[in-house]
């Protein structure tokens, strides 16, 4: 990791780590965020964030509460990263404990899908004769 470090300060460099860090602290300098607020917040592949850019986007959200966060947990790309969705809930939860407003709230429920549908019988099926007519021809 110090390697790593010395190395991107010897090319001028930054990584995603140090962006959000960046802009956490633009913010935080500022007195809070000022830009143009976010009426609602649709992510999907959320288990590749990091808690540091969740924040971020509930940072600039107008409505605390507006989040569509997908995700599958076996799907982890991201380096590092041991994602759950009751962090997510923790994450708003604490984010709820410093919201003067109180108009912050934690997730009453989490929804899970438990049928995969982009892989059900008829894609496999398909997908397996396609790959038959392939090595045939």
């Amino acid at each position: 990791f110090l390697s790593y470090e010395a190395k991107k300060q010897t090319l001028n460099g930054f990584d995603l780590c140090d962006m959000v860090r960046h802009i956490h602290q633009g913010i935080l300098d500022m007195g809070g965020y000022v830009g143009a607020r976010l009426h609602s917040v649709f992510v999907d592949e959320v288990q590749d964030f990091t808690e540091a850019e969740t924040t971020l986007c509930m940072l600039t959200s107008s409505n605390p509460n507006g989040f569509f966060l997908t995700g599958d947990t076996a799907q982890t790309i991201a380096r590092g990263l041991s994602f759950r969705f009751s962090d997510l809930r923790s994450l708003f939860y604490h984010q709820a404990q410093a919201d003067p407003s109180g108009r912050t709230r934690s997730p009453r429920e989490i929804h899970k899908l438990v049928n995969n549908y982009r892989t059900h019988s008829g894609i496999l099926g398909l997908a397996n004769i396609t790959v038959e007519l392939i090595e045939r021809f």
